[in-house]
């Protein structure tokens, strides 16, 4: 039976991790997420949909802007909203950031 030209390339081709450089497959860099998307080891899936990963609201509370962010590793456990200037309506060279939890608690950071 011949093969498609395609399934010639796919034959061909030498997949190997963007990390480590092993066959693909071969190494415990990458972790499949519950979502269905893969992730660097040690790190939270990317993917902006996932509802497994644990994603953090930032909240401008001058002007209401809010964004889903990853956490950050010196974000206090179990934070779920930060209150934080946006970089437009940021006063002075200091702001204050606020920490709170899914139930609207505030967290000492």
């Amino acid at each position: 039976m011949s093969r498609s030209p395609i399934d010639v390339l796919f034959g061909h081709a030498d997949m190997r991790c963007t990390i480590c450089g092993a066959p693909a497959g071969a190494c415990s860099c990458w972790t499949r997420c519950a979502c269905g998307w893969t992730y660097e080891t040690g790190k939270a899936c990317r993917n902006p949909n996932c509802t497994v990963s644990p994603r953090v609201t930032i909240v401008c509370p001058t002007c209401g802007r809010s964004k889903h962010m990853l956490p950050d590793p010196s974000d206090p456990p179990r934070t779920a909203r930060i209150l934080l200037d946006c970089p437009k309506c940021i006063r002075g060279a200091t702001t204050t950031i606020e920490y709170f939890d899914a139930e609207g608690n505030e967290i000492d950071g």
